[in-house]
C-alpha cells in the first residue's frame, strides 16, 4: 500500500514537471518578470511600519522602519546604543549617542534607497525591457524542491560588457505565485570568493505585495544571519512628527 502511495506521489511530481515545462522557457521567464514587477510596485502602500530583528554572530539587533510617502525613519538598537536615521522630503539627519549629524543633500537619495530596499526584500528588480535586450543571459535551469515546494530555477548571467567580474546569479521561485524562495550568488570578501544564499520564508500578502516574514542568510553553506519581521502594518496612520527634528 505504502509503495503504491509513493509511486503515485512520484507520478504526480513527474506530471507536474511535465505540465510546467509545457510552457516555453520564454513564457516562464516573462511570467516571472511580470509578477516581480507587480510585486515591486508599492504605489498602493502609502504608509508602512515594520518591526524586525537581525540575528547574527550571537547578537540580536532589533529595528523599526517607518515609511510615509517619500519620508523614511529607521531606528536600530545594538548593545544598548540607539541610532536613528531620518530622511524627510528635502533634508535628512542621523542621531547616534545623542548627537545629531546632518546628511548632505546629495546623499539623501542614496540613504532613502537603502532604507527603501529593506522594506522590499524578496523582490527581484528586473524589467521586461532588460530581458528583451539581453534575453540570452537568462535561462531556466530546471525545477528543484526548496522548503518542500517545487520551484523553477533560473540563472541570470552577467551582461556582455561586464567590467566588475560579476558571476551568474541563481534564483528559485514558486510557480504558483511567483514569489522568490531562494537566491544564490558569489561575492568577494577580502579578496576571497564566497557563495551567498538567501532563503525567503513565510510570505504574507498585504495589499497584493508579498512580504517574507523570515529570511535566512548563508555564507559558504554556513548560516550567517537571520532576519525576522515581527510586525508589518500597511496604510495605518503614522505621526508626521517622526520625520521632524
Amino acid at each position: 500500500m505504502f509503495k503504491k502511495i509513493g509511486s503515485l506521489s512520484a507520478l504526480f511530481f513527474l506530471l507536474f514537471v511535465a505540465f510546467s515545462f509545457a510552457q516555453s522557457e520564454e513564457e516562464i521567464i516573462k511570467n516571472f518578470i511580470k509578477k516581480q514587477k507587480e510585486y515591486s510596485d508599492i504605489s498602493k502602500i502609502k504608509n508602512l511600519y515594520m518591526e524586525l530583528s537581525v540575528s547574527t554572530m550571537g547578537f540580536e539587533v532589533p529595528s523599526k522602519i517607518w515609511k510615509k510617502g517619500n519620508n523614511y525613519r529607521a531606528e536600530t538598537s545594538f548593545m544598548g546604543q540607539n541610532s536613528v536615521v531620518v530622511i524627510a522630503d528635502k533634508e535628512g539627519w542621523s542621531i547616534q549617542n545623542g548627537m545629531t549629524t546632518e546628511i548632505p543633500a546629495d546623499q539623501l537619495d542614496m540613504y532613502r534607497a537603502q532604507i527603501a530596499n529593506q522594506t522590499q526584500v524578496g523582490n527581484l528588480k528586473i524589467s521586461m525591457e532588460d530581458y528583451e535586450k539581453e534575453k540570452d543571459l537568462i535561462k531556466v535551469v530546471g525545477m528543484e524542491k526548496i522548503d518542500g515546494v517545487n520551484c523553477y530555477h533560473i540563472q541570470i548571467n552577467p551582461s556582455k560588457d561586464n567590467t566588475q567580474q560579476e558571476t551568474p546569479g541563481h534564483f528559485w521561485f514558486d510557480p504558483k505565485n511567483h514569489t522568490l524562495k531562494k537566491m544564490s550568488f558569489k561575492t568577494a570578501q577580502n579578496g576571497q570568493e564566497q557563495q551567498e544564499e538567501l532563503l525567503f520564508k513565510d510570505y504574507e500578502f498585504i495589499k497584493g505585495v508579498p512580504f517574507p516574514k523570515n529570511i535566512e542568510i548563508y555564507m559558504d553553506s554556513q548560516k550567517n544571519a537571520e532576519i525576522k519581521f515581527q510586525k508589518i502594518l500597511v496604510n495605518e496612520p503614522i505621526d508626521d512628527n517622526l520625520f521632524k527634528k
